[in-house]
């Protein structure tokens, strides 16, 4: 299985009410309004949420990316 689609699952399994998005527009997250999608999303409400979401992606080898406001980001499409 490929490792998103491992992390997806997994999250899904031990959070499922976190917001994850498959394919989310960056464009919607910067103040550029620029952005191509991103692979997967989570979007935690909670410090437990997140520390969640960073531990089974740190167990699944997959380094996360971490956003804040987006401002002055600019990324790829």
């Amino acid at each position: 299985m490929e490792p998103l689609h491992a992390l997806q699952t997994k999250l899904k399994q031990h959070l499922p009410q976190l917001d994850l998005r498959v394919a989310e527009p960056m464009a919607k997250h910067t103040t550029f309004r620029v952005g191509g999608p991103c692979a997967l999303m989570a979007l935690p409400k909670s410090e437990d949420e997140a520390r969640t979401a960073v531990t089974a992606a740190h167990e699944l080898g997959i380094s996360p990316f971490f956003l804040g406001n987006g401002s002055n980001l600019l990324v790829p499409d």
